[in-house]
């Protein structure tokens, strides 16, 4: 009887040949509305809109989910017609560009080294083999400065700057 009514919602699709199930297209309006009321969502799209006109760049607001999922739920463009495929809703790993970088320097040490440990990590973009050494100078940087560089490395022709967002806590929160 659940199945029938998440059917009957599009919330889940039923395979008739392999009598599997699969998430169906209804889902993507329940994200669309939790992005749409989420309180931190209301209160960051003004300061990002000022952010664009201080920098006449784009600005994007991401939020930690899961422990290793940041998950953008903001943004504000610098031209309305200027669309490079980073859509509210998109998600990235923890370690994923400049993002990653300014998350995982405000961290505790703990945790940091925790992350810098495990085998996929993907600041520079596709998770291949990489400089620790330089890596642990840009989070040296990042932790001096308050914001990490991305210049052109996992986007090419984009060049990324991201700051960390704290929770009230003094954890990180997002970028």
């Amino acid at each position: 009887t659940l199945l029938n009514t998440l059917r009957q919602f599009d919330f889940i699709e039923k395979d008739e040949r392999t009598k599997t199930y699969r998430l169906g297209l209804g889902i993507l309006h329940l994200a669309r509305n939790v992005i749409k009321n989420m309180d931190v969502r209301t209160m960051a799209l003004p300061l990002l809109q000022t952010l664009v006109g201080r920098t006449g760049s784009s600005a994007h607001l991401g939020l930690l989910s899961g422990g290793n999922r940041l998950y953008i739920v903001a943004r504000r463009d610098v031209r309305e017609d200027l669309d490079y495929g980073l859509r509210e809703g998109s998600h990235y790993h923890l370690t994923h560009g400049s993002h990653g970088k300014a998350m995982v320097a405000h961290m505790p040490a703990e945790r940091r080294e925790e992350i810098l440990s495990q085998d996929y990590l993907c600041f520079y973009g596709d998770g291949k083999k990489f400089d620790i050494a330089r890596l642990r100078e840009e989070i040296r940087v990042c932790l001096e400065t308050g914001f990490a560089v991305d210049p052109g490395e996992t986007n090419p022709g984009m060049t990324v700057i991201s700051a960390p967002v704290f929770k009230h806590n003094g954890g990180v929160a997002g970028a």
